[in-house]
């Protein structure tokens, strides 16, 4: 490590700190020793994604400066157990911040790692342990942030299925010069809630640029973080919806679905406004009259996708209040009137409505 000490005299009759003398400066090097402390980690400090193969991120707060002791510092990953057993594994990325494990497989997984420098490893190191996908405990759902400024973050989410299986949760926030979707490789800090918690305000410095995940921790093993994905403004307006597509299209049917820009969030929507009408034709988008305005449905903030069952041809538009609509963008395919009477249908996936005979005449 690199010293630099000064040294200045006074008199012992000089009175006022402007009586010091001129400084003498000496500049020198510490002899080099191993790494004060290995990174710390915590139960949850992992990511997992992929399907068959998992790409596997091992995060970790990096140590101090001063801790460092010698040249040629790094991280090093210095074991890797796979369902218990010794595997000649080698991380495909080594950040200061993680390590990146590419297309590994499903099984159990235990990561130990190290700080190093030119003169060896940390006396003692950390450990990571990433269950298999079977024994993964449930992540939670919808992780949503909203900023109040100054700083302020509320972080936001559902619990998952089977609770019963966690113990805690972990809230992490990282320094990074942009948000998600780019990995951080800054300082990574975390706190622990309850398991009962589902609302949690964390405050940093208001000028960097934070990103926040959680995990859902179980006694031995956790579910790995989950990043909040988009940042919500408090109070900001609501815009117009901009991802809508088909899942399926017939003569009296038609089934969409839909994702907003920062998808799920807790707190700031109440549900969807979806307008339809029956229209002239498919080259005239016009709504057929005396129908008078467009009908409404109500379809609530849990549902992800729906679809309509009507008469004849139909246009929906999609709005979220306040933002005004946009023009229609589907219609049916045509075809005999229905009998069925006006029903609801609701499940978790979709929703069917089918409209009264009379408005497609």
């Amino acid at each position: 490590m690199l010293y630099e000490v000064r040294i200045s005299m006074k008199s012992a009759v000089a009175t006022g700190e402007d009586k010091w003398s001129t400084p003498t400066n000496i500049t020198f090097m510490t002899s080099a020793i191993v790494p004060g402390a290995p990174p710390k980690t915590d139960i949850g400090s992992f990511e997992v994604s992929g399907g068959l193969l998992r790409d596997v991120y091992i995060y970790w707060r990096y140590i101090p400066n001063e801790m460092k002791n010698g040249d040629k510092f790094e991280y090093k990953i210095t074991s890797v157990e796979e369902n218990g057993q010794k595997r000649n594994l080698h991380p495909n990325e080594t950040t200061k911040a993680f390590a990146k494990f590419k297309g590994i497989s499903n099984n159990s997984y235990r990561f130990v790692i190290v700080s190093a420098n030119s003169v060896g490893y940390s006396k003692e190191s950390s450990v990571v342990y990433v269950p298999s996908r079977h024994e993964s405990p449930p992540e939670p759902l919808s992780f949503t942030k909203i900023a109040y400024g100054d700083g302020v973050f509320e972080l936001s989410w559902k619990q998952p299925d089977f609770i019963t299986e966690i113990d805690s949760y972990t809230i992490f926030w990282c320094e990074n010069d942009r948000d998600r979707p780019y990995q951080c490789k800054g300082l990574l800090d975390w706190t622990h809630v309850s398991k009962n918690i589902t609302i949690h305000n964390v405050t940093v410095p208001d000028d960097r640029i934070y990103q926040f995940a959680i995990s859902a921790n179980a006694k031995k093993s956790s579910s790995g973080m989950v990043w909040a994905a988009c940042t919500v403004i408090h109070n900001k307006g609501i815009s117009k919806m901009k991802s809508v597509w088909i899942n399926r299209i017939g003569a009296t049917h038609l089934q969409v679905g839909w994702k907003l820009d920062c998808s799920e969030r807790i707190g700031t929507l109440k549900g969807y406004r979806i307008y339809y009408c029956p229209i002239v034709s498919p080259y005239n988008l016009t709504c057929k009259v005396p129908v008078g305005p467009p009908q409404v449905y109500y379809a609530p903030v849990t549902l992800p996708r729906w679809a309509l069952r009507s008469a004849r041809d139909f246009t929906p538009e999609f709005n979220k209040h306040p933002a005004e609509a946009d023009i229609p963008l589907f219609i049916t395919s045509g075809g005999a009137l229905s009998e069925s009477v006006p029903r609801l249908l609701f499940s978790y996936y979709t929703s069917v409505f089918t409209l009264p005979s009379t408005l497609g005449n």
